[in-house]
């Protein structure tokens, strides 16, 4: 068995950014480049990105129905350097694609998974779901090239 590691208020650096504003936080996830990706469904730019190497923070992802945008962000992935965000409203995942020259992330594409789903997750080739039960597709495993 590992041994647990005890953390300590003391152990913690503070991150304070003027420009952050935070209305709901959701999820978090890290991005090994130093990356803090923060979903913040209440805002119109539903992802917050605070980059810990430049001390940034920038705003992603618009609400809406085109095809860079997600009515409502739900799951937060990384894979390969890049960033998938999903939506289970309307069955959509977009990639943000990673430029480590200018440590930043833009759209790249969008992707309509064929069922209806609770949870998304990125994994090495392509995507794992959890719908409800009433769905009849509990869990479903698409790889890059089956999704719609």
């Amino acid at each position: 068995a590992k041994d647990c590691v005890v953390l300590h208020e003391s152990d913690a650096k503070r991150l304070i950014f003027d420009d952050l504003i935070l209305a709901f936080p959701t999820e978090i996830a890290y991005h090994k480049d130093g990356f803090l990706l923060i979903s913040d469904r209440q805002k119109n730019k539903q992802l917050n990105v605070i980059d810990l190497v430049r001390n940034t923070c920038v705003d992603l992802v618009n609400k809406g129905r085109a095809e860079n945008e997600l009515i409502s962000l739900w799951d937060i992935s990384v894979r390969d350097d890049d960033i998938y965000l999903s939506s289970m409203i309307e069955n959509k995942v977009i990639k943000l694609k990673y430029n480590s020259q200018e440590r930043s992330f833009t759209f790249d594409s969008s992707i309509l998974l064929p069922h209806q789903f609770m949870r998304c997750v990125a994994n090495d080739s392509g995507f794992v779901t959890l719908a409800s039960a009433s769905s009849g597709e509990r869990f479903s495993r698409y790889d890059d090239t089956t999704c719609v």
